[in-house]
């Protein structure tokens, strides 16, 4: 079961794997379609970059947070095709409720129960096992919150790079998630 939290309503719900699938469904106005999802390319997530975050003052970091987009050919309303999702410690993320526009769906799951099968996390194996490819799913590395705007950190390792894909989302997070200036930077760096 996954325990879910929603921070427009304040509700509490515990969901099957099926249900959250037909939450995430309805939430984002979308439809499943059986149809196989590029694979994992390395399940790695390394960071060398998260020590010296901490270190960031006027401000604060979370991580932790994927942004699921029905793709456009299921819907194509930028009004009602997305839902955030926040994982770990549920309080933190408080702070960034009033930083999303109202219209975007921002929920909780807590997957702590359940083992990672890599560094990217439960919830991630299990998007791509379950949900088809109707969908885009992708996770914000690192979020800087200040009092005027939001810097949101894609880190990238060795030959990483933004693939069309994950460049549409962080445009459609700039656009249309949150109602304060957001800014991406995309850091980079090899041995």
């Amino acid at each position: 079961m996954f325990n879910i939290y929603n921070y427009r309503t304040g509700t509490e719900e515990s969901l099957s794997s099926e249900q959250l699938k037909q939450k995430i469904i309805i939430t984002t106005h979308s439809e499943y379609e059986n149809k196989a999802v590029t694979k994992e390319r390395t399940g790695m997530r390394p960071t060398l970059i998260e020590p010296f975050l901490s270190n960031l003052r006027n401000g604060e970091i979370l991580k932790g947070i994927f942004l699921i987009t029905a793709l456009s050919r299921c819907n194509p309303n930028n009004e009602t095709r997305y839902l955030l999702i926040s994982t770990g410690e549920r309080t933190q993320y408080e702070i960034l409720r009033s930083r999303i526009k109202e219209n975007i769906p921002f929920i909780h799951i807590d997957d702590s129960q359940f083992n990672a099968i890599h560094e990217g996390g439960y919830l991630s194996s299990w998007f791509r096992n379950n949900m088809g490819n109707a969908f885009s799913f992708i996770d914000i590395d690192f979020i800087f919150l200040k009092s005027d705007r939001i810097i949101l950190i894609e880190e990238k390792t060795h030959i990483g790079q933004m693939g069309y894909g994950q460049t549409l989302s962080y445009n459609e997070l700039l656009s249309d998630i949150f109602n304060i200036p957001s800014i991406v930077h995309i850091v980079k760096y090899s041995p």
